[in-house]
């Protein structure tokens, strides 16, 4: 197959980080209990690939949120929140998901006034 390169006016090829932007998705999704909750919704036939997770915790109780690449599955990933804190994860290599048309989802270890979640992936093949 043929692709057609990118350059700018100097000639230099243009790279994109990640992903270009066609195949970005993000969204944001507010919890405030422990039931395993989407916060990233599955696209069909596609593997959707973490490179910015953003979590804010507005209460004033610290909690643990367990990341999973498909509703109760396997946790892939915990962030400690410290109280009225958040955590800014950017992944330059992304978090790569197991499988394809799966949700990601977090579970919070207890209940809180609200977590409150950015989520930004590639969308791959």
């Amino acid at each position: 197959d043929r692709a057609n390169a990118i350059s700018d006016l100097v000639g230099r090829q243009v790279m994109v980080l990640n992903c270009p932007r066609d195949l970005e998705v993000h969204q944001a999704t507010t919890i405030s209990n422990t039931i395993e909750t989407t916060i990233l919704t599955a696209v069909a036939s596609t593997f959707l690939d973490i490179t910015h997770l953003l979590i804010t915790n507005t209460s004033a109780t610290a909690v643990r949120v367990d990341i999973r690449d498909t509703t109760a599955g396997t946790i892939i990933y915990s962030v400690g929140l410290a109280a009225n804190g958040g955590a800014d994860l950017i992944f330059s290599t992304p978090l790569t998901q197991a499988a394809v048309n799966t949700n990601w989802t977090a579970q919070a270890s207890a209940s809180v006034t609200d977590l409150r979640f950015l989520i930004q992936a590639c969308k791959n093949l």
